[in-house]
């Protein structure tokens, strides 16, 4: 696991080499808050440091959220999912698994959030706030400028990014081109 202090401003940067599909990705991680009540970004990409096109998933007011804004690559300005319940145990570890898969006919199954295995049906979320049919959700390959995919901070401008997480994150995972859920992650032990 990794330790993320969040007045150190430290982060991990990845510059892919390339991605497959930007209408298919997983995210999954373990990630254990040390400080509530503000903005965290867990992980985020961005085409630039500059950019208005942006994916993030982070805390605020203590509650998980996925946010993405891509205006070069779609007609629709924004993705915006937020679960209703609020992460709040401090000695808490929690697996999050984002999964987006815009090919789905269905727009509630095209951004699905898990919280410790179990799907998070009671969302903060409008009909207009669903990705449409094919939509592609913003996760740069190495032909943009200067791509980045970030743990533990937000390197972007715009008003729904985040501040440096603060708190340990471990086994951190984005899956390119697929859509898994927890289960492809690990399970829950029956003896224990």
């Amino acid at each position: 696991s990794l330790i993320i202090e969040r007045t150190s401003s430290n982060a991990l940067t990845w510059e892919p080499s390339y991605t497959t599909s930007l209408q298919k990705n997983t995210i999954s991680g373990w990630f254990q808050m040390s400080i509530f009540g503000s903005t965290q970004t867990l992980f985020s990409t961005a085409q630039d440091s500059t950019s208005s096109d942006y994916f993030v998933i982070y805390t605020a007011g203590d509650q998980l959220r996925v946010y993405n804004r891509s205006d070069t690559q779609n007609s629709r300005n924004a993705v915006n999912v937020v679960i209703n319940s609020k992460i709040r145990d401090p000695s808490g570890w929690y697996h999050f698994v984002v999964v987006l898969d815009s090919t789905l006919a269905t727009a509630s199954d095209r951004v699905k959030i898990y919280i410790n295995g179990i799907r998070q049906l009671d969302l903060v979320v409008n009909a207009t706030d669903w990705p449409s049919l094919n939509y592609n959700f913003h996760f740069p390959p190495s032909t943009a400028a200067s791509p980045s995919w970030n743990i533990g901070r937000a390197v972007f401008t715009g008003p729904y990014y985040g501040d440096h997480f603060g708190g340990n994150v471990s086994q951190f995972y984005v899956i390119d081109g697929q859509a898994l859920g927890p289960e492809d992650f690990g399970y829950t032990d029956p003896l224990t």
